[in-house]
């Protein structure tokens, strides 16, 4: 039996992307993009993996989940997930600012690259402006690809794990299960096994 680190092999990932976007001299939007969606990937893997270590009644699967947080008039996204696992940490947070309004905002491009529609805008100009007026268009996807917000994107979500880390740690029910870690993306990547004879 063995265990592997979803959640700690996205980030890893997430930050190879956006070093390489770093080190470029044009072009860097396309991998920023990829780097701040996987760093996503991996607070919804983080999220998950705690949920099945302190709530395994819950997260034991999608049925059980999608019924639990019906229940309680949600969906069974990240961000509903991450709630309740404070609620059970006792972690306070403020869900109107920083970290928690950036990691929305992620989850939202998630959601627009999941389910992408085509971005209409509305501009008066002439026929022969056209062009350079399409030029300067920025669309809401261009954003998430700018070198500052990739930064924020990347300490928001580590600073929203890690405070349920820390908080988790307080809880004597639930620190045990979270001794591994002290950083919510650092630790083993790789596979180890459990319990080889």
């Amino acid at each position: 039996m063995g265990q592997h680190y979803t959640d700690i092999q996205l980030w890893s990932t997430a930050e190879y992307l956006r070093r390489m976007a770093d080190e470029m001299e044009q072009g860097m939007f396309h991998p920023y993009i990829a780097s701040v969606t996987f760093a996503f990937f991996a607070f919804e893997a983080f999220v998950n993996e705690m949920g099945r270590r302190w709530a395994p009644q819950v997260f034991e699967g999608k049925k059980t989940e999608m019924n639990f947080f019906k229940a309680r008039g949600q969906s069974p996204s990240s961000l509903s997930k991450f709630g309740y696992l404070a609620e059970l940490a006792s972690h306070t947070y403020s869900s109107g600012s920083r970290p928690f309004q950036t990691v929305k905002r992620v989850a939202d491009l998630r959601d627009v690259l999941a389910h992408g529609r085509v971005e209409e805008y509305e501009v008066e100009t002439t026929p022969a402006e056209a062009d350079e007026v399409s030029l300067g268009i920025r669309t809401h996807l261009l954003e998430f690809g700018e070198t500052t917000f990739v930064a924020r994107a990347f300490e928001d979500i580590e600073a929203l794990a890690n405070g349920l880390i820390a908080a988790g740690k307080l809880k004597r029910d639930l620190a045990y299960r979270v001794v591994d870690r002290y950083n919510a993306f650092i630790g083993v990547s790789g596979t180890h096994h459990i319990g080889l004879r």
